[in-house]
């Protein structure tokens, strides 16, 4: 039930390092023939600010990208979605590794995956 696929395909580094503040989204990720192929799927997790503010330029209509923790919900190719923000999986993040795994585990749970 889980599908991980970045937004971006391609990207440039402004500087020598991986900071998402130094990525220039180049190639993004054709997002209607990746949920074509998953008709199921009605919750997307975004894995940091970076992710969730591409993913919602991608949207026809403008929406305001969530916060950490914050899921929005929008129609998107004919059917509902969710779109929840965790936080990012770096250890640069400065949030705890317990505290990642719990946002993550309420993120499986309401997206039905787990109990």
């Amino acid at each position: 039930g889980i599908a991980p696929c970045p937004p971006v395909i391609k990207a440039g580094r402004e500087r020598d390092n991986a900071a998402d503040q130094f990525l220039t989204p180049v190639e993004l990720v054709d997002l209607v023939a990746v949920l074509a192929q998953m008709p199921d799927c009605r919750a997307i997790g975004a894995t940091g600010g970076k992710a969730a503010e591409i993913l919602v330029s991608m949207l026809p209509q403008k929406t305001a990208a969530p916060k950490t923790g914050e899921t929005i919900a929008f129609p998107y190719a004919g059917r509902e979605l969710t779109l929840t923000r965790l936080p990012s999986t770096s250890r640069a993040y400065p949030l705890s590794l317990a505290k990642k795994a719990e946002a993550y585990s309420c993120f499986f749970q309401a997206a039905g995956l787990v109990e």
